[in-house]
């Protein structure tokens, strides 16, 4: 089950974080929310509750408005969440906040806005959270849309609640009568793309997992699809079958009376030995196939177990071949 820390700190905050907490479990059965206010036993040692908790989570939510960006408890408990919990796993919650707004601590994560579209990323990142739990998206999608009107309606209230404490002045102009909003809008963007470069060049094989970047080089053909990888059996048939010819041809070759067609023949023959060569080079391979990493050690147990039979095959035929005394 997964297990969702909501992090709060004020009023207008605590009443943003009960939105989630009542409404995920609805959205995703296998979600088990934990709210300090709802879930701390009275009368305990709150912060040995706490950090058991913590230990527990598996995903974090920072509801986060205009008075709590810098509260001590805020701050603290996001802390605490990115030693237990990984990066990509704790989540700012931004009401009526900019990411620009956001204090250093803050900005190691991926945030999300007070929206139909973010609430639903953030429903589907903690839903893969547990891969082994996940529901199908269309299923995720169905119950979202069913829940989303009343859990709008409960963060739209929260939300009143923090624009109370606020008070919004008339947007200044530029002086050629345009509003500032515009312009802000375009530096949040600014930011949320700055950081992700940051986080990109930090740790490209978050945004660009290997497996993403072999299928974009597929597709534009520099991998090949079907090319089979080093320790595939096909190279030691091949290899092993160059072995046996190159044994041939040394005999050949020193045989007395060799037509010179057929020593012309024997050298177009000895020419792949060159790309052989390249291919062992760049595969890793020793010179009958096998990865040069270890013989037998470090190679799949299946891969062992198939290599040591295709080893005795190849013995009993090399004892078939010999000549009897």
């Amino acid at each position: 089950m997964s297990r969702v820390f909501l992090s709060w700190s004020g009023e207008a905050s605590h009443a943003v974080a009960l939105a989630p907490y009542e409404w995920l479990p609805v959205i995703l059965q296998n979600v088990k929310p934990f709210m300090s206010s709802e879930d701390l036993r009275k009368g305990g040692r709150w912060n040995k509750d706490l950090a058991e908790q913590l230990q527990q989570t598996n995903f974090g939510i920072v509801c986060l408005t205009p008075d709590n960006l810098e509260a001590p408890w805020i701050l603290f408990e996001s802390g605490a969440l990115s030693k237990f919990v990984t990066e990509s796993n704790v989540m700012p919650f931004l009401v009526r906040v900019k990411p620009s707004d956001l204090p250093k601590p803050l900005t190691q994560f991926n945030a999300a806005n007070y929206d139909k579209d973010d609430f639903r990323k953030v429903i589907k990142t903690i839903n893969e959270s547990k891969p082994e739990e996940a529901v199908s998206e269309q299923l995720l999608n169905k119950s979202f849309e069913a829940c989303w009107p009343k859990l709008d309606a409960q963060l739209t209230a929260a939300v009143s609640i923090v624009d109370s404490s606020l008070k919004k002045p008339r947007a200044p102009l530029t002086d050629s009568g345009i509003s500032l909003e515009k312009f802000d809008s375009i530096l949040q963007d600014l930011v949320v793309l700055a950081r992700s470069q940051s986080q990109l060049l930090s740790s490209p094989e978050q945004l660009l997992p290997p497996g993403y970047l072999r299928n974009v080089m597929r597709r534009v053909g520099v991998l090949e699809d079907d090319v089979p990888l080093s320790g595939h059996a096909v190279w030691i048939d091949l290899f092993t079958t160059w072995e046996m010819i190159e044994k041939r041809l040394n005999e050949v070759s020193s045989a007395e009376g060799t037509s010179e067609s057929v020593r012309g023949l024997l050298g177009f023959i000895r020419n792949l030995e060159f790309p052989l060569r390249y291919l062992r080079q760049r595969l890793s391979l020793d010179g009958r196939g096998r990865p040069l990493r270890a013989r037998g050690r470090g190679i799949p147990r299946a891969f062992r177990e198939e290599l040591g039979e295709r080893e005795s095959a190849s013995a009993q035929n090399n004892d078939d071949e010999e000549p009897s005394g």
